[in-house]
């Protein structure tokens, strides 16, 4: 791989801004020198090891997140399917009052 594709990935691999301005300074540096020497590669490479581990970590937890949402959305589910019945009881349960009370009052005069 040339030096100009290694510069076209680092700009699209989505590192934080910081290490894409350090990545792409040390291949313009190594550009103008003419190559890398072994401390700068392996520097290179390391930086691009940290950014690949930031980045893993941080899908793991917009993964994990996300995991936890979906739980929350079943238990918000489940908690109105609940208050729904209870309602329904509830409205049954007044309907019957009511028409009892009805009753009575019919009952009485």
């Amino acid at each position: 791989m040339d030096l100009q594709s290694l510069r076209l990935q680092i700009e699209q691999a989505g590192f934080s801004e910081e290490a894409r301005k350090l990545l792409l300074a040390m291949i313009d540096k190594t550009v103008v020198k003419g190559s890398m020497s072994d401390e700068e590669k392996k520097k290179l490479l390391e930086m691009i090891d940290v950014e690949v581990d930031k980045a893993n970590l941080e899908a793991d937890a917009r993964e994990d997140m996300a995991t936890l949402l979906d739980g929350l959305v079943n238990d918000v589910d489940v908690a109105a399917g609940v208050a729904e019945e209870q309602l329904v009881q509830l409205d049954k349960q007044t309907d019957e009052e009511v028409s009892a009370v009805g009753k009575s009052a019919s009952a009485g005069q």
